[in-house]
């Protein structure tokens, strides 16, 4: 059974509970979070326009069914291929392991695409906030843990880049502060 959701924009405080101990809070949960609980949701496969009180349903269904815990782990490791993807570092192993995680790729494009418009409505908070787009890999990066993938090498000199998922706190100071 769902729990009763009334959402207003900018509510913050849609509550489901993972186990009669532990409620879980959607704004506690980051958008990498919802979109993993939508894709364990009965979430439909295909993108329609939908209520937002129906998304925010599926979203909790989803962390009730795969637990907060797998649900933050599969998060991070979608993450991090997603950043690695981006700069065309991904391995075979990694690939493997995100389509064993995700089969169905058109299902969780669309749950990310749920998940981005649900933050229209339910806010993240401050903390939730900070630790949104955490990224893991889960098997070997290719940067072997040194932070730094090499990308041409020369008697000379050695051209790298910093890892997107391991140096991932040195990248964030270097961008500029943007005020929110």
């Amino acid at each position: 059974m769902m729990p009763e959701t009334v959402l207003d924009r900018g509510t913050t405080q849609v509550v489901g509970s993972e186990s009669p101990r532990m409620p879980v809070v959607l704004a506690d949960l980051s958008t990498g979070e919802r979109t993993v609980a939508l894709y364990a949701s009965d979430m439909p496969a295909r993108y329609r326009t939908t209520d937002h009180t129906q998304v925010a349903a599926w979203v909790l269904q989803g962390v009730e069914r795969v637990g907060l815990d797998e649900v933050r782990r599969r998060a991070a490791f979608d993450a991090g291929y997603r950043l690695l993807a981006r700069g065309g570092h991904v391995t075979p192993q990694l690939t493997a392991s995100q389509e064993q995680r995700f089969p169905k790729a058109g299902r969780l494009n669309c749950a990310d695409r749920h998940a981005a418009n649900l933050n229209l409505w339910v806010q993240m908070s401050e903390e939730t906030r900070a630790r949104n787009g955490s990224a893991a890999v889960d098997g070997d990066c290719p940067c072997g843990g040194t932070r730094s993938i090499p990308l041409w090498r020369d008697e000379d000199a050695t051209v790298s880049r910093m890892c997107p998922v391991h140096a991932q706190n040195a990248i964030r100071a270097m961008r500029p502060a943007v005020d929110a």
